[in-house]
């Protein structure tokens, strides 16, 4: 947690809601007793919703390829993360695949 808080001046959150193609504004915070969120991005549903395709075929692939090893459905959030804090962890890898 400390890691994707602290690293990249505070950018990672920027960088996995682009990765993951979140359509929803980013959460910036609180203000008193209110919750603050930043612009929606709304230009770019479309390429949203072919990624989110994209990662549903994959959950398909995925447990077809192992419904005969439960085991590999137990897959924690620590190790979900790994990759995507191995990629930040080098930002020339972002500038090359995103921008």
């Amino acid at each position: 947690m400390i890691f994707h808080q602290e690293t990249n001046n505070k950018l990672n959150s920027f960088f996995f809601e682009i990765m993951t193609q979140s359509a929803t504004p980013t959460f910036l915070g609180f203000e008193e007793d209110k919750f603050l969120f930043d612009i929606p991005e709304i230009e770019n549903y479309q390429y949203d919703k072919q990624i989110h395709a994209g990662i549903i075929d994959f959950a398909k692939i995925y447990k077809h390829t192992f419904e005969k090893y439960p085991y590999m459905y137990n897959i924690s959030g620590h190790d979900a993360y790994m990759p995507f804090r191995l990629m930040v962890s080098d930002l020339s890898y972002i500038k090359k695949m995103v921008f």
